[in-house]
């Protein structure tokens, strides 16, 4: 396992290579609809009143697929919501000539970094996705203050994220409550244990929480949120599309072959990251330095990934309490 030392960066980074923007996009376009039918195709959790919000934001927006969504619901659509979203990097953003994307207000922003001192106690919705592989514990305490510092006095938060592990019907989660043993799934030579000795590899590089979910209820309540509920899902991917649903029997076969492709992607990206930094090791502790056997790994992870895997993920919905002050 690599040392903390070796680490990339002091905050994180955006491990996936965007030097084919569209393919990228593309991805995170399809990942948003996969994972949005899973969690049972709600934009926003039904324990948020949308009829009562008045102003949004979409923090670490990557495509807008969340913000474009949203207002595109029939009872935002017609009640001139506030819409805004902001990512460390205009690059994903969607074109001007993209429907609806008049409706929102787009910008770069840091969300480790607070936010501009007018937009502070505005929001009635704040959102933020899938930062499992950006923010370090650090990162995630300043992001979390930043959020609630956008929230009025009784406004939600709402995140969804992944725990960096997978699952499979042979090692399925613990029982619900119990943090996952590691351990116990990157023993081994399996590609199974491969691929989450990439995972955990690639997380303690950089810092990143490999069980997010289970450490997210504390991090909230320590940036003065009111945790009012959480869920924990299986997504999966590969074949395991065509034999699982989603909430209410929802079909999730469409996304079979997008959702291994997307994340043999992202594996992809982590073992070429973690090769340059000296850092791909195989399970018996042989180092991978060459690009020929790297390439060769993620043929057998990719027909692995293929054949069904889940990850984790989780909905969380916050408060900031009424009686609240700075």
């Amino acid at each position: 396992m690599p040392s903390k030392s070796k680490s990339l960066t002091k905050s994180g980074y955006y491990a996936l290579d965007d030097n084919n923007l569209d393919l990228e996009v593309a991805r995170l376009k399809s990942q948003y609809l996969h994972f949005k039918t899973v969690f049972g195709s709600n934009t926003v959790p039904p324990l948020v009143n949308i009829n009562h919000v008045s102003k949004v934001i979409d923090v670490a927006t990557g495509t807008g697929a969340w913000a474009l969504d949203f207002v595109s619901q029939p009872n935002v659509r017609d009640r001139g919501v506030q819409v805004f979203a902001c990512d460390l990097s205009s690059a994903k953003f969607p074109q001007e000539n993209e429907p609806d994307v008049d409706k929102i207000t787009f910008f770069e922003h840091d969300v480790t970094k607070p936010f501009p001192d007018k937009m502070l106690r505005t929001f009635d919705l704040v959102n933020m996705s899938f930062m499992c592989g950006a923010l370090t514990e650090q990162g995630w305490k300043s992001a979390l203050q930043n959020l609630r510092d956008l929230l009025k006095p009784g406004g939600h938060l709402t995140l969804r994220d992944a725990d960096l592990v997978t699952l499979t019907h042979e090692k399925p989660p613990p029982l619900d409550g119990q943090e996952p043993d590691i351990a116990a799934y990157t023993q081994g030579k399996s590609t199974f244990a491969t691929i989450n000795r990439i995972l955990s590899g690639w997380a303690l590089l950089q810092g990143f929480e490999i069980r997010l979910s289970y450490h997210l209820q504390k991090m909230l309540q320590d940036a003065s949120l009111q945790v009012l509920s959480s869920t924990r899902v299986l997504a999966p991917h590969g074949e395991y599309c065509s034999s699982h649903k989603g909430p209410n029997g929802t079909s999730l076969s469409e996304f079979t072959t997008s959702s291994s492709q997307s994340l043999s992607y992202i594996l992809d990206s982590v073992t070429s990251a973690m090769m340059k930094a000296g850092c791909l090791e195989l399970g018996d502790g042989t180092r991978i330095a060459d690009e020929e056997e790297r390439k060769a790994l993620m043929r057998e992870v990719q027909h692995f990934v293929e054949g069904g895997i889940f990850l984790s993920l989780s909905e969380w919905v916050a408060v900031r309490p009424l009686r609240s002050s700075y």
